[in-house]
């Protein structure tokens, strides 16, 4: 009798661990169809204002289901860490790379353009020292200082080399490829434009310098006369 009771209780034991492990397989199995079907995608630890520099530290990456995610969401803090906010955002909240202006596409503010530890200052630039007005934003350029010597002599020498151009005029992004077909589209303006070339030129040139380099350049502007020489785009960055 103590036998049967032994092994019905060992049989119940049986019945329940094998029911235990078949639910735990099948919550394992479930899990891991829901991680496939799991995106992750950046969002900020904390609300962040219109005007407001995004920095690593204020962002975390976290899980949602695809269904539940737009395609354009940010997936790397690094596409979107140093930017600046273009509208109020709440924490947790989605996030779309327009949303946020860069130092690249900045066209606003100059002084989201200026890298940490720089400074930005305008030299005044003709039409041939600018190379035609041909120098664009984000341009590289070195700087010819000449100089006229006591005995008359002209003394030439490359004060910096590889500098950023951070501004041309007032205008802080590079020309658009698409200002032909425009101007193709509204016929008034492309004439106005063709009667006036001159529109289209400049008189500043806004570099991105060190503070030290900002002392030699402003120094060797008022001693002498500054030419500018444009880069290939073609060379790897220094």
């Amino acid at each position: 009798m103590k036998s049967k009771i032994i092994l019905i209780v060992a049989l119940v034991f049986a019945i329940i661990t094998t029911v235990l492990f078949s639910n735990y397989v099948k919550n394992l199995d479930n899990k891991y169809k829901n991680d496939k079907n799991l995106v992750k995608v950046v969002v900020l630890k904390q609300n962040a204002k219109k005007g407001q520099k995004i920095t690593s530290d204020m962002l975390e990456i976290k899980a949602y289901s695809a269904n539940s995610i737009l395609p354009e969401a940010v997936k790397s803090t690094k596409d979107i860490d140093g930017s600046y906010a273009l509208m109020d955002m709440k924490a947790g909240e989605e996030l779309f790379a327009d949303r946020f202006s860069n130092q690249a596409n900045e066209k606003e503010f100059l002084s989201r353009k200026v890298k940490e530890g720089f400074r930005a200052i305008s030299i005044e630039a003709n039409f041939v020292e600018s190379v035609s007005t041909l120098i664009e934003p984000d341009d590289c350029v070195d700087i010819l200082f000449n100089e006229k010597t006591q005995g008359g002599t002209i003394n030439t020498q490359t004060l910096l080399e590889n500098v950023k151009v951070l501004a041309v005029g007032k205008r802080m992004v590079e020309s658009s490829n698409n200002t032909v077909v425009e101007g193709a589209k509204n016929a008034a303006k492309g004439a106005q434009e063709a009667a006036n070339p001159a529109q289209a030129e400049y008189s500043s040139i806004t570099l991105e310098l060190n503070p030290d380099q900002i002392k030699v350049i402003d120094n060797a502007d008022e001693r002498g006369n500054l030419k500018f020489v444009l880069r290939s785009k073609f060379e790897k960055k220094q």
